[in-house]
């Protein structure tokens, strides 16, 4: 298992690498991507406390955390607040340039 502050980190970079990259809202991080970037091995209980973690950070922010009950994948499919997301385009906007 990882620690709290390793856990904590993880949720901050997994915030701030989703909400730069994302053009829709989600972001998905694979568990080897993660295991690999940070040199841990995951595990249920370092999943769960990642996770905990993202929600209690960012709160409003993070719309869902889904996981391998929902993905059937080894994955954090993480659907962020998309007012945090610098590159998601408003959709009234899109309207309003094709009118």
């Amino acid at each position: 298992m990882i620690t709290n502050k390793k856990a904590r980190s993880i949720a901050n970079w997994m915030f701030r690498e989703g909400t730069e990259q994302t053009t829709e809202g989600n972001w998905c991080f694979y568990h080897d991507e993660v295991e690999k970037m940070w040199d841990i091995k995951l595990d249920a209980e370092s999943i769960e406390l990642i996770t905990t973690w993202l929600c209690r950070l960012y709160g409003n922010a993070i719309l869902d955390v889904w996981g391998k009950e929902e993905t059937g994948e080894d994955v954090f499919d993480i659907n962020f607040g998309t007012w945090y997301c610098e590159n998601v385009e408003d959709e009234e906007d899109d309207e309003e340039e094709t009118a």
